[in-house]
């Protein structure tokens, strides 16, 4: 059959949090009365810090990546880089992030 890239853009979060489920999972775990269970009530917030985008077809094709520097108090402040085979170059990304994604990096936000 023949191979069909989907090039439909996907949305996805700079910033989510997993309090709520992995709360969900402390409580099942405790009426099962589970003795792994791990409880956490806050300090899984995880912030997007770099997108992998394919270009080209199915049949072959080029990636280059893009990656958030220092952490900023404002997304709208946030600075990337778009690292390509023969270069780095700074790149405007606003409050949006408009990058057709092929895999997405998150890394934890550390409690405040």
């Amino acid at each position: 059959g023949n191979m069909v890239l989907n090039r439909q853009l996907v949305r996805y979060p700079k910033e989510f949090n997993l309090s709520n489920i992995v709360i969900i999972q402390s409580i099942i775990s405790s009426i099962f009365r589970n003795p792994f269970r791990e409880v956490a009530m806050g300090g899984l917030k995880y912030r997007l810090s770099g997108v992998i985008e394919h270009i080209g077809s199915a049949h072959g094709g080029h990636y280059v990546s893009y990656k958030r520097l220092l952490p900023s108090i404002s997304s709208e402040n946030e600075r990337w880089v778009l690292c390509d085979d023969l270069s780095v170059e700074l790149i405007p990304v606003g409050g949006q992030m408009r990058i057709p994604a092929y895999m997405l990096f998150y890394e934890k936000v550390e409690s405040e």
